[in-house]
C-alpha cells in the first residue's frame, strides 16, 4: 500500500531552472531538503560541507512536511524533466510528464542542514560590481585538482575601493576598482570561488537586487535577491598577502614589455593541444626580442614540436627576455583576458609572467609562475639562442 502524498505541484521550466541554479551553487556531494510551509511556502535547500544554499517558491502547501534526499537525484531528475509534476511522500519523490514518471527512493537518514539565522541589522551591502570584478579573479582559485576547491576569493572593500585576489599557488589573478561600499572600516571576505562564479551572471543585470553579507564567526551568509546562500570560512589565512608581495617585489625589476593580440596567443595554444596531452607537462617558452618586434613561442614534445613568431611592440628596460610557463597556467589566463590585446612583462627565467589589462575602471593583474626547465639549467639548456642577453 502507498504512502499518502505530502505534497504535488505542477512545475515549469522556470523553476528547474531556479532549483539548478542553487544545486550549483552549492557543493558537490550535497544533500536536499524541500519543507512545505502552509499555506503557500516551498523552501529548496542545498546544502554541504562548504557551500550551502536554499531558496523559497510560491506554491500551494495543504501539509507541512521536511524530506530529504541526495542533491545529484533531485538535479538528474529535473535534468530528465524541466517540466512536469512533482510529487512528495515520506519515501519516494515522484516526477512525471505526460505517461513518463520516474521515482526516487528517500534516504531514511540524512543529517540536517545547519543554516544560521542572520539579523538584518548585521548584514552590509556590497556594491553592486563586486561580483563581476570577482568573476574575472575566481578562475585563479578554482583550479585545485579536488572539485570542492579549498581555495578562497579574498574581496577587500574599504569606504571607496575593493580590491580581488585569488591564487591556487601557481596562477593569480588581482583586480582594483573604485567602489562604494556602506560598511564600516575595511573587511575581508573569502568566497568559495563556486558562489562567485554562480552569481556573477546574475548580478550584472538591470533589476539585480541588492548583495547583502554577514558572518557570525564561522559561516558568511549572502543574500541576493531570493538567494540565502552560507560559505564556510576557511580555517587557513588570507593568501592575499603573498600575491601582494610578488606584485611588490616584482614592481621595481627590470623588465621586458611586451604587447601582442590575445587571439594569436590563443591560437598557438589551441594547436599545442594537438599534441599528446600526456606530454603537457613540457612547457611552453616565450622568447621576446625588442630589435625583432615580436615574441617567439615554442612547445617542445617528443610526439613533435610547434613554434610561431608573435608580432608584438615590444618596450621596458631589458633588450631580450625568456620565460617558461605551464600551457594550462597560460591557457587559464588568456580564456579569461578581457580585451582583444594583452599586455606581458617578462621579468626572466626564475620570475613570474605578470599580464596586466585595463578594463573599464578595472585594473586586472595575472600572475603565471614560471617552471624550472633543469635544476641549474644553463642558458645553452633553453631552446632559443639566448647569449649575450643582458639581464
Amino acid at each position: 500500500m502507498s504512502t499518502p502524498k505530502l505534497f504535488e505541484m505542477d512545475f515549469d521550466k522556470a523553476f528547474s531552472a531556479e532549483v539548478k541554479r542553487l544545486g550549483n551553487l552549492a557543493t558537490q556531494g550535497s544533500y536536499a531538503m524541500l519543507r512545505g510551509e502552509a499555506p503557500d511556502r516551498l523552501i529548496v535547500c542545498f546544502y554541504g560541507k562548504e557551500v550551502q544554499s536554499r531558496s523559497c517558491f510560491e506554491y500551494p502547501v495543504q501539509n507541512e512536511f521536511t524530506v530529504f534526499a541526495n542533491a545529484k537525484d533531485i538535479l538528474d531528475l529535473l535534468k530528465s524533466f524541466p517540466e512536469g509534476k512533482l510529487s512528495v511522500r515520506d519515501s519516494m519523490l515522484t516526477l512525471s510528464a505526460g505517461k513518463t514518471r520516474m521515482n526516487r527512493a528517500l534516504p531514511p537518514s540524512i543529517p540536517e542542514p545547519v543554516f544560521p539565522e542572520f539579523p538584518a541589522e548585521g548584514l552590509s551591502g556590497l556594491p553592486q560590481n563586486v561580483f563581476e570584478n570577482a568573476a574575472l579573479a575566481a578562475y585563479a582559485a578554482a583550479q585545485s585538482a579536488h572539485e570542492d576547491s579549498t581555495e578562497r576569493v579574498s574581496i577587500l572593500l574599504t569606504h571607496d575601493r575593493v580590491s580581488i585576489t585569488a591564487t591556487n599557488g601557481q596562477i593569480a589573478a588581482c583586480v582594483e576598482s573604485p567602489a562604494d561600499y556602506t560598511g564600516d572600516g575595511t573587511e575581508e571576505y573569502l568566497l568559495h570561488p563556486r558562489v562567485i562564479t554562480a552569481l556573477a551572471p546574475l548580478s550584472i543585470k538591470e533589476d539585480a537586487p541588492e548583495i547583502l553579507i554577514g558572518s557570525d564567526g564561522r559561516r558568511y551568509l549572502l543574500r541576493f535577491g531570493e538567494y540565502e546562500i552560507t560559505v564556510s570560512i576557511p580555517s587557513c589565512a588570507s593568501r592575499r598577502s603573498s600575491i601582494d608581495a610578488v606584485i611588490k617585489a616584482l614592481s621595481p625589476t627590470p623588465c621586458l614589455d611586451a604587447v601582442i593580440d590575445a587571439s594569436s596567443l590563443t591560437l598557438f595554444l589551441e594547436r599545442a593541444k594537438l599534441l599528446d596531452s600526456s606530454a603537457r607537462k613540457q612547457p611552453v617558452f616565450l622568447s621576446a626580442d625588442s630589435s625583432k618586434g615580436c615574441v617567439e613561442a615554442r612547445y617542445e614534445t617528443g610526439l613533435g614540436n610547434i613554434e610561431d613568431v608573435l608580432p608584438a611592440q615590444i618596450g621596458g628596460s631589458l633588450p631580450k627576455a625568456v620565460v617558461a610557463i605551464s600551457p594550462r597556467n597560460l591557457s587559464e589566463v588568456c580564456s579569461h583576458l578581457q580585451l582583444p590585446v594583452m599586455q606581458m612583462k617578462i621579468y626572466g627565467p626564475s620570475s613570474p609572467l605578470v599580464v596586466t589589462e585595463l578594463a573599464g575602471k578595472s585594473k586586472i593583474t595575472h600572475i603565471a609562475l614560471p617552471i624550472v626547465v633543469k635544476q641549474g639549467a644553463s642558458e645553452d639548456d633553453l631552446p632559443f639562442n639566448v647569449n649575450d642577453w643582458d639581464e
